[in-house]
């Protein structure tokens, strides 16, 4: 139970940055495939981490997102992680399936935290 709890405080730690995306697009061209690299400092944990990372993506900054996930709220989206070292990236992307957004493609452009 405590390592989940240093697991849980080290992954939320590693994405509770706010993260600047923008996607920009002409008309008929889609935008080049974008992705999320997440990763965490020595200083926050000198071990490897193993569990699962999660993004949240909101186009407001006024509260923290993970906390309005639903059928309406902010897309959350994650992968799995093994060993995953301080410093080493995991990467989320168009492969990795989001909720309530499927995929990364179908986020509109647009200014993100």
């Amino acid at each position: 139970m405590k390592r989940l709890r240093r697991l849980v405080r080290a992954a939320l730690a590693a994405i509770a940055i706010p993260v600047a995306v923008a996607a920009f697009a002409t008309e008929n061209q889609r935008p080049a495939r974008f992705h999320f690299r997440i990763s965490f400092s020595p200083a926050i944990r000198s071990e490897p981490l193993t569990g699962r990372v999660y993004i949240a993506i909101s186009g407001r900054n006024d509260r923290p997102p993970i906390q309005q996930v639903s059928p309406t709220g902010v897309p959350l989206f994650g992968r799995n992680v093994e060993g995953l070292m301080p410093g080493q990236s995991a990467v989320i992307d168009e492969t990795d399936f989001g909720y309530p957004l499927q995929n990364l493609r179908d986020l509109p452009a647009g200014e993100y935290w």
